[in-house]
């Protein structure tokens, strides 16, 4: 039986970061025989663009003004594995297993030793967005998952209100109160899913909350790397470490640097099923349901616990929003990481 419950999503969700996944409507006022606007160096969608975006759900768009077809996909996704990353023993056992953004006092751990596992594959994503936000610094977080891949969330990296990448971001693995470990890093290219920009649904807009940073390859050769996987369970463990902006060394959301990694523990109250119908298909998509204290800066944060070597990074989340009842993450499925192993390789 699936895990429907009555949407609480419609109402008070606040996104951490700076863009709103709650709906917007794809309309676009540029004539349809312009090009792509390129407002600084952000790519902007003109109408022309978001009708074949729209026409092509299950493909995804680029950056650097590259739209990826449905039929591009699946043509690449017949030459891989479906799910690639295999499951370990441990997570087989859980899988038989039946069946605000602060909560109450703050539980938030500071993590000083950043340079460790897994702690040195967590990135902190700072970036600006031209002329939309007079170019003021913003934060996110990533995960490591590829020696030239991160892992965030969509919201972070495409604005759906203006049709348009954000850009000028940077990469800083480890970051820590001012301390660049690994070097500060530019992003090449970025990549949302098209059905993420296609959906006027909140939830879709959630259980789509998934991009991806590409840097320059053998960037992070030396780094451990996330693994996706599926198949977490009510009740199962939860870790989430990212950068809050709250919790940055002079204090402010908007302030100048310095900001810190901090981790979150518990477990996953609920999963929600979202179904996604894309050209006649059906895909799966999940809502991970949590009470981890979280704050806007730890958007793209990854959700993830560790194997029983206790080194094994198992990635089965991405956090994406918060309101007052319960915080929201992206879940992993096999479509996630079918779209993402694709995503990796374009």
């Amino acid at each position: 039986m699936r895990r429907w419950i009555k949407s609480i999503l419609c109402v008070g969700i606040l996104v951490s970061g700076i863009i709103n996944v709650n709906t917007v409507n794809v309309e676009a006022s540029e004539s349809k025989n312009k090009k792509a606007v390129d407002q600084g160096n952000s790519l902007v969608h003109n109408a022309d663009e978001l009708e074949k975006i729209k026409a092509n759900p299950e493909g995804f768009s680029t950056s650097d003004g590259k739209i990826h077809t449905d039929n591009e996909v699946r043509e690449k996704k017949k030459q891989m594995l479906t799910g690639e990353i295999q499951q370990d023993d441990a997570l087989q056992r859980k899988q038989n297993r039946k069946i605000r953004s602060i909560f109450g006092k703050d539980e938030r751990k500071r993590i000083e030793k950043t340079t460790q596992s897994p702690y040195q594959s967590i990135v902190l994503l700072e970036y600006t967005s031209g002329p939309f936000y007079n170019k003021t610094k913003h934060t996110c977080t990533g995960a490591i998952i590829d020696d030239s891949t991160i892992l965030t969330a969509a919201h972070c990296i495409y604005d759906k209100s203006k049709h348009a990448y954000v850009d000028g971001i940077t990469v800083s693995a480890g970051y820590n109160n001012g301390e660049i470990p690994y070097g500060q890093i530019e992003a090449t290219k970025l990549m949302v899913p098209n059905a993420y920009v296609n959906t006027e649904k909140v939830n879709q807009s959630i259980a789509l909350d998934f991009g991806v940073v590409k840097v320059p390859k053998g960037t992070f050769t030396n780094h451990k790397f996330f693994k996706l996987i599926n198949g977490i369970s009510h009740g199962d463990p939860i870790i989430i470490t990212g950068y809050p902006s709250d919790k940055e060394e002079d204090g402010g959301y908007f302030s100048d640097d310095r900001p810190t990694m901090w981790e979150s523990r518990g477990t996953i109250d609920h999963i929600q099923d979202v179904n996604s119908i894309q050209n006649g298909n059906n895909y799966d998509y999940s809502i991970l349901h949590h009470k981890l204290d979280t704050y806007k800066g730890m958007s793209g944060s990854p959700n993830y616990y560790l194997g029983e070597d206790g080194e094994t990074m198992y990635l089965y989340g991405i956090f994406s929003s918060e309101s007052s009842t319960s915080n929201y993450s992206c879940g992993i499925t096999l479509t996630v990481i079918d779209n993402v192993n694709y995503m990796k390789q374009a």
